[in-house]
């Protein structure tokens, strides 16, 4: 084994080199899983993250960015930082301590800067009425960098409605006096165990803000109502659903279900439209076929020409001409739901092809759905 110990060395080498390590956050998260494989960029990304008690910090890796969001938000706090402070600054991960805060906490050793993050968090109350510090930053954040995208990460166990109303460097230090046999099993524990990923995200459309009291009833009224299916999250995992137009004097037109291949997944294939027809079913036993084809041996079909028939499937344009229906879903969040119930229900809509779905605000709902679901038991 010898004569492969210099083999050995520079592969060891070559791993430690070229590998990312992840930057410590702040505090600690657990996101949930998810299928979607959205990738995140690997550059010009504002990372915000939100703990399961709602506390909000954010920061990008761009230090260049960093310095000049902090010089833009000290101007307009009229704050003075010393050298040292800054330093600090520039050394830690992300943002999280309040303006008010901000000098006091970069004077603290990095060992107790640590330990006062966990206590600390941007502020997300507006500040005289206008933005909070959060919104601020964020803005900032904008200004500095235009192209500049943002990521959300969650803990799963996150309230959403902390959601929708809104690292210190890593010091390595290699010991190369280890034996030629423990280089052995460090190669053979990257070359084996390790797996290259690379975070990934959802893609969220949220509802707008548009004044709808303009519209006539023609334009509200775009999709049939055996077409509709409105889910309502809930705390405690629970979920409940209404198929088409709510009966406001009937409350067991809402019916609980669960996550998951035998709830949410077989309401939706299992739903029946007024023309009597399995649209959701019909698509998913049609996106099967495609799949078996593109993995055929010596298979033709590119990924474009893939990606265009599922695109096609979603819109209810089956391989053989004839045409479906598409199903619509709404997905009201309450404020008891979490996170995790949010990633949940979207995955559903990945799974089942759904290509319209919206995320509605519970708040701005009418009194009647309020007391539909209140009489129902949805909480």
């Amino acid at each position: 084994m010898t004569p492969m110990s210099d083999v050995m060395t520079l592969l060891l080498c070559f791993f430690m080199l070229t590998s990312t390590f992840l930057t410590p956050e702040p505090v600690s998260v657990t996101a949930p899983n998810s299928v979607s494989e959205l990738k995140i960029p690997e550059q010009d990304v504002l990372n915000v993250l939100v703990t399961p008690e709602g506390r909000v910090y954010c920061g990008t890796e761009n230090k260049n960015n960093m310095q000049a969001m902090l010089d833009a938000m000290t101007d307009k706090f009229g704050l003075q930082l010393n050298p040292t402070q800054v330093k600090h600054f520039r050394e830690d991960a992300m943002v999280g301590a309040p303006m008010d805060k901000l000098s006091a906490y970069l004077s603290l050793e990095p060992e107790k800067m640590s330990e006062a993050i966990q206590t600390l968090g941007l502020p997300l109350d507006s500040i005289k009425g206008g933005k909070s510090e959060f919104q601020e930053w964020v803005a900032t954040a904008r200004e500095v960098n235009p192209d500049i995208k943002i990521a959300i990460k969650c803990d799963s166990k996150t309230p959403y409605a902390s959601i929708k109303s809104k690292q210190k460097k890593m010091d390595t230090r290699v010991n190369f006096t280890p034996m030629v046999d423990m280089m052995m099993l460090l190669i053979t524990f990257f070359m084996l165990c390790t797996t290259l990923a690379k975070p990934q995200a959802m893609q969220l459309t949220m509802p707008s803000n548009d004044d709808t009291s303009q519209l006539n009833e023609e334009q509200k009224q775009v999709t049939k109502a055996s077409h509709t299916i409105t889910l309502y999250l809930g705390s405690d995992d629970k979920v409940w659903y209404i198929a088409g137009l709510p009966n406001y004097d009937d409350p067991s037109c809402v019916k609980p279900t669960s996550y998951g291949k035998d709830g949410i997944e077989k309401v939706l294939n299992e739903h029946t439209t007024e023309e009597g027809i399995n649209p959701i079913a019909k698509i998913k036993l049609a996106k099967k076929e495609l799949d078996a084809k593109k993995a055929e041996y010596n298979s033709k079909m590119t990924e474009e020409q893939y990606q265009e028939a599922l695109k096609k499937l979603k819109k209810g344009e089956l391989p053989d001409g004839s045409k479906v229906p598409t199903m619509t879903v709404i997905i009201r969040p309450l404020n008891t739901a979490t996170y995790e119930n949010m990633v949940a229900a979207l995955d559903e809509m990945l799974i089942s092809n759904i290509d319209k779905y919206v995320i509605d605000n519970v708040d701005k709902m009418s009194q009647e759905d309020k007391d539909l679901i209140a009489k129902a038991g949805v909480k």
